[in-house]
């Protein structure tokens, strides 16, 4: 199934997102994370292009369901209405929907970033306990930073935790069809 290869690759996007040292590095994977997250959903129309032996060379919802049509094949019907009745919930959703969007602004268009950011530096002492003597050492005084970013459509929500459900949810569409 080509959409589960696609979910992995997405997890690693994510990764790498989770990671990202820097506001552009954090933009490039974004757009890579966005990219992967929706050709997982192409990728499960084209598992279901084959399913089906519909052999479509030009695969989109609307050629999907006009082959379903000809072939009057109803559990293809009723993936592809399921299908495309998902679609749009994923794009509808308040709090994460908005990504498809930017995602297809991305593409074609122009670098997705979030808008706001706010960078916190912390200092960290880092502490090791000796299992077996059971002593304490202390290090040098690390100073770490984490930035919180935050996109304009959600600003209550961190964006790796916005990109998190926006996967999530995706993921859980290609597990239903397993039903």
């Amino acid at each position: 199934m080509t959409a589960e290869d696609k979910i992995k690759e997405a997890e690693y996007n994510f990764d790498k997102l989770k990671t990202s040292n820097s506001d552009q590095v954090f933009n490039h994977e974004l757009s890579n994370f966005l990219s992967s997250c929706l050709s997982i959903l192409e990728h499960l129309l084209e598992d279901y292009n084959r399913k089906f032996d519909f052999n479509l060379d030009y695969l989109t919802s609307g050629t999907f369901r006009d082959k379903a049509n000809k072939m009057n094949n109803t559990d293809a019907l009723k993936f592809i209405n399921w299908y495309i009745d998902e679609k749009s919930k994923l794009r509808n959703e308040k709090s994460y929907g908005f990504l498809v969007a930017r995602r297809n602004f991305s593409v074609h268009r122009d670098t997705v970033k979030p808008e706001n950011n706010v960078r916190v530096e912390i200092g960290l002492t880092p502490i090791w306990k000796n299992v077996v003597t059971g002593e304490i050492t202390t290090g040098e005084r690390m100073p770490q930073a984490r930035t919180w970013q935050f996109f304009n459509e959600n600003k209550d929500e961190d964006a790796i935790i916005v990109c998190e459900k926006f996967l999530a949810h995706i993921k859980r569409i290609v597990s239903d069809t397993k039903r």
